[in-house]
């Protein structure tokens, strides 16, 4: 494992936010086809408005450091209480959003990750299993944070391995 990988731990749409449900089920599938989407805006390439959304700066630049190699771990994916990790293998690109049940559109931001991965476990993992718990705290923190290296592919082992 090379030193230089970062996991990140990023929340899903929001399955109790019905502003956000209505993207589960479009969101998981773009996993699928190998896109790992963000929310934080449907306003078109983020360039075009790098003034209008100040709030949004900070999320960008987030997903800009995003490399290949490393990895993200998405909380609530597919469902409440689960976690999908996922191998990065390009970084930040803008595209159209995604269109929600509703017809609204957001998670334009995206990386392009491998979704074999996904096979491995296509229901997501508990994330209230006690080594998970213990050891990677998935509670929400802010919009993205950092989990420790080792801890996250020691439980992910432990998990694949049950």
């Amino acid at each position: 494992m090379s030193e230089n990988v970062t996991v990140y731990a990023v929340y899903g749409p929001d399955p109790n936010d019905d502003g956000q449900k209505q993207f589960q089920k479009a969101f998981f599938e773009e996993l699928k086809k190998g896109k790992a989407r963000f929310g934080w805006g449907a306003y078109g390439h983020v360039e075009k408005h790098w003034g209008e959304y100040n709030h949004k700066k900070r999320n960008v630049r987030f997903l800009q450091r995003i490399r290949p190699g490393d990895w993200i771990c998405y909380i609530n994916v597919p469902d409440l209480e689960k976690f999908i990790p996922v191998r990065v293998v390009k970084g930040y690109e803008y595209d159209e959003a995604i269109t929600g049940e509703k017809g609204d559109k957001d998670f334009g931001h995206f990386v392009t990750i491998d979704p074999a991965f996904l096979n491995i476990s296509p229901n997501g993992f508990d994330r209230r299993e006690p080594d998970v718990k213990s050891r990677l705290k998935l509670n929400k923190r802010g919009y993205h944070w950092r989990l420790n290296r080792n801890a996250f592919f020691e439980t992910l082992v432990n998990l694949i391995l049950k």
